[in-house]
C-alpha cells in the first residue's frame, strides 16, 4: 500500500534512515511503503518514528479528539513547537494526531483500505500552533494492542503487543516534516517494543482532576530546518 501523503513522499526521498527505519527495512523490503521513513535527526531534534499503517489524511481541525461518551482515562497534552535552537517558536505549524481507543482499536477495522472507511475520524484531529508555537489537545490514554497477523510490513511482529502510543505528524514550510510517536512513562511494553524501547519521546503524566481521572503531560517539539 503506497501513500500519496506529502510527508511520506518527503521521507521516501531522504537518503538517511534512523534506526527505526533500518529495523523496518530489515523486516520487509516493502515496509517503507506502509510505515514511512523517519529522518535521521541530531539529539537536539525531536526524534522520528514509524508512521504505522493506520494514518488517515484529512482529519478535521480541533483540539478535542474525544467526546463525552469516549471511554478511557482523560489526557491533556500541551507544549510548544520550536526550531532546533530551542528558542524560535514555530507559529502556525500543523500537527496531525491520531491514536487507538482505550481498548487498543483504531477507528477502522480494515487496515488495507484505510482511506475507504468511516468518515467519523474518531480519535483523529489536526491542530495549529499559535503565534508562540503553543499547542494543546485533549484525548484519552490509548490502549495497547497486539499487532494483527498479515499486517503489511509487520508480518514478523504478528502477536507482539505494542505499548500505548499517540501518533503525531508536524508540518511547517521551511522545516523538515516530523513523523513520530509519543509513549507513556512506566509502560512495561516499551522495553520489548522494537520502536519504543529506546525512544526519548516518553510522556510523564501529572494528575490534574482526580474526580474525572484526568492527567496532563507536556511535550515540546523541535524541528530541523529544511
Amino acid at each position: 500500500m503506497r501513500s500519496n501523503h506529502p510527508v511520506i513522499q518527503a521521507h521516501s526521498r531522504s537518503r538517511i534512515l534512523t534506526r527505526r527505519s533500518l529495523i523496518g527495512a530489515a523486516v520487509a523490503g516493502s515496509a517503507s511503503a506502509v510505515t514511512g521513513m523517519a529522518l535521521a535527526r541530531p539529539q537536539a531534534i525531536t526524534e522520528g518514528d514509524i508512521l504505522g499503517p493506520f494514518h488517515r489524511p484529512g482529519a478535521p481541525y480541533g483540539a478535542m479528539l474525544v467526546d463525552e461518551a469516549e471511554l478511557g482515562e482523560r489526557l491533556r497534552v500541551h507544549g510548544q513547537v520550536f526550531g532546533s535552537d530551542r528558542e524560535t517558536p514555530i507559529a502556525d505549524a500543523v500537527l496531525d494526531i491520531w491514536q487507538a481507543d482505550a481498548t487498543g482499536a483504531y477507528d477502522q477495522p480494515d487496515y488495507v483500505n484505510v482511506v475507504k472507511v468511516s468518515d467519523s475520524y474518531r480519535l483523529r484531529r489536526q491542530i495549529r500552533t499559535d503565534a508562540e508555537g503553543r499547542y494543546a489537545f485533549e484525548t484519552i490514554i490509548p490502549g495497547r494492542y497486539a499487532i494483527p497477523p498479515g499486517l503489511p510490513g509487520f508480518e514478523s511482529f504478528a502477536g507482539q503487543t505494542r505499548p500505548a502510543h499517540i501518533h503525531l505528524i508536524a508540518i511547517q514550510p521551511g522545516y523538515e516534516p516530523l513523523v513520530t510517536q509519543l509513549y507513556f512513562d512506566g509502560d512495561p511494553d516499551i522495553r520489548d517494543d522494537p520502536w519504543a524501547h529506546d525512544s526519548a519521546n516518553v510522556l510523564a503524566m501529572v494528575p490534574v482532576e482526580a474526580a474525572r481521572q484526568t492527567v496532563a503531560s507536556s511535550f515540546d517539539i523541535l524541528l530541523a530546518r529544511a
